[in-house]
């Protein structure tokens, strides 16, 4: 797998570099991992301070296009990359079990 840049911007409201990769493959799409493994390499960052947003191949091609942010630090990947999704299965909210429980106790006070 040979990893070459085409883009960069710094995005420093968001305490990341965004990067478009140009990847030639001999085979199938690259994975995730492999792709953070090697732009890890080739910046000398910490593989937890990288996330790839994208891995694009058009059919029957060798060459695709893979898009990846650099975060300043590993804070900062946690706290942006959180807010993606909603509570996890099994994880209580804020206040109670339910989100009713608070409802009822104005209702009975009125």
């Amino acid at each position: 797998m040979k990893l070459m840049k085409i883009e960069e911007k710094d995005n420093k409201l968001l305490n990341r570099k965004e990067l478009v990769y140009e990847i030639q493959t001999d085979g199938p799409t690259s994975k995730k991992q492999d792709v953070i493994d090697e732009i890890a390499k080739q910046e000398k960052k910490d593989k937890e301070q990288i996330v790839v947003i994208i891995i694009k191949q058009a059919f029957g091609r060798t060459k695709c296009y893979a898009t990846a942010y650099i975060y300043d630090s590993k804070d900062n990947v946690l706290k942006k990359q959180k807010h993606k999704k909603g509570p996890k299965p099994g994880e209580k909210r804020e206040g109670g079990e339910n989100a009713s429980e608070g409802n009822e106790e104005k209702k009975e006070g009125n």
